[in-house]
């Protein structure tokens, strides 16, 4: 990543390590960027997030409904001729 940027590696590492302690500060000389988009989409609005899932799984929940509905059904028709065929003897 270093050469990527530019820089000797053991100034990125020193880079990092003083921002994980806290002693990294911005400078006049240092740029002030946004967030890369990649970034902006990761953090996403918990709220909307949650809503998503919510109707991710109303929508499996009622698919689920209608296959036991269907099994159900199934299950009715299979009993009624079982009786059919029993009264047949």
């Amino acid at each position: 990543m270093a050469e990527s940027l530019g820089i000797h590696p053991v100034m990125l590492y020193r880079w990092q390590m003083e921002h994980r302690r806290g002693e990294l500060r911005e400078n006049k000389h240092m740029k002030s960027s946004s967030p890369s988009p990649k970034r902006r989409a990761s953090r996403a609005d918990p709220a909307k997030e949650a809503e998503e899932k919510l109707a991710a799984a109303e929508k499996r929940i009622k698919k689920l409904e209608r296959e036991l509905e269907n099994r159900n059904d199934e299950i009715d028709l299979l009993k009624k001729a079982e009786r059919f065929f029993q009264r047949k003897k």
